[in-house]
């Protein structure tokens, strides 16, 4: 009966959790113990605390109700609890990694390739277009000569916030 208590109660813990994550509040960053890792993912959170106890005590009732000795229910019951909380670490684990930056950082861009957009003279600044991490962005370039449009050029250095100098190759 204990256990059938525990697993229900646990069991509805979790589907709040589960329906507080669809309406945006999530749980997921709340560490139980303070054992993040550097990628900020802990194996004891509130979720897999919750999902280890559920899983402890559906299996532990259902092996009992099935005449198992209670202690053998309860290792058991505890064995299942950590292959999900171990389960349920490695899921996030991997969603974690898919995230993914996609800042663009100029500064990365020198040595990139990029193609005059607008004219560049000595004078005043023109438009280039560097393709650059799976997309293609549009910069302010200047350089020591006047370069056509359509000329591939080379970004040698960043001059600003949205500012580089270029030069043909």
């Amino acid at each position: 009966m204990v256990m059938f208590c525990s697993a229900a109660l646990f069991t509805v813990i979790f589907f709040i959790q589960v329906i507080l994550a669809f309406v945006g509040f999530s749980l997921d960053s709340i560490d139980a113990l303070g054992l993040a890792g550097d990628d900020g993912l802990s194996f004891f959170t509130l979720r897999n605390m919750v999902t280890f106890f559920a899983c402890l005590g559906w299996t532990a009732f259902f092996l009992s109700v099935n005449d198992i000795h209670e202690l053998i229910s309860l290792v058991c019951g505890i064995a299942v609890g950590l292959f999900a909380m171990f389960l349920n670490f490695s899921v996030m684990r991997s969603l974690s990694r898919l995230n993914e930056n996609n800042a663009f950082d100029l500064q990365a861009t020198i040595g990139a390739s990029a193609t005059v957009y607008t004219p560049i003279t000595p004078e005043k600044p023109g438009l280039v277009q560097i393709s650059y991490g799976g997309g293609l962005h549009e910069v302010y370039a200047r350089a020591d000569t006047a370069i056509a449009s359509h000329t591939p050029v080379v970004v040698t250095e960043v001059l600003g916030a949205n500012l580089v100098l270029v030069k043909p190759l």
